[in-house]
């Protein structure tokens, strides 16, 4: 009668530890695989990183909420072979006229190393995720980096209506008017685009 006791004491004992590890496990990691998505999701990225690569970056200003035969916006893309800027019509974002420069590898290096220096990759939390809708009467700017797959890296967003609202965490002003350096006739090419 002893032995059998101490027996069933062992597997009990054996029960209550596995049990012990599983919460463990369980705690340690509470949301299994989504865990790893939320850890790089929230990853640091470095701009530095693409200096040298077929990397591209790129600014998208959204016109006030108007109706769609109004609505306007302006696309500025930089890689290290192109430089464009496009206006686009209507929420479907047609393309309406775009112009495209030449770039070379050391001139993309000298300027996403500037870019840099604005904090273009600097995200904070916001209560806002969904810019449809917000800043109605002002612009929405949205920030964004390719890999050289042309996998979205880096996708993040302001407004005119008030700094603080959206994720972008960097100096806008300075983001785009670097963005607009580069592109020698932007001034010219996308005058009156956002009058009523």
């Amino acid at each position: 009668m002893l032995v059998m006791n101490s027996k069933y004491f062992g597997v009990a004992l054996g029960i209550v530890v596995l049990a012990c590890v599983a919460v463990a496990v369980i705690v340690s990691h509470p949301g299994g695989k989504s865990t790893k998505k939320t850890t790089a999701k929230n990853k640091v990225i470095s701009l530095l990183d693409y200096q040298d690569k077929d990397a591209s970056v790129s600014v998208t200003t959204l016109g006030p909420i108007v109706g769609d035969e109004k609505r306007r916006a302006i696309n500025m893309t930089i890689s290290a072979d192109d430089r464009s800027m496009s206006v686009l019509d209507g929420y479907n974002q047609t393309v309406e006229k775009e112009k495209h420069y030449k770039n070379n590898q050391t001139a993309f290096t000298y300027f996403i190393r500037a870019l840099n220096g604005t904090g273009f990759t600097l995200k904070r939390p916001s209560a806002i995720t969904d810019y449809r809708g917000v800043c109605a009467g002002g612009n929405i700017y949205i920030y964004q980096l390719y890999d050289d797959t042309g996998q979205l890296v880096s996708d993040t967003w302001s407004t005119s209506c008030d700094a603080a609202i959206g994720p972008f965490a960097g100096s806008g002003p300075a983001v785009r008017e670097l963005m607009q350096m580069q592109l020698t006739d932007y001034a010219d090419f996308t005058g009156g685009v956002f009058d009523q």
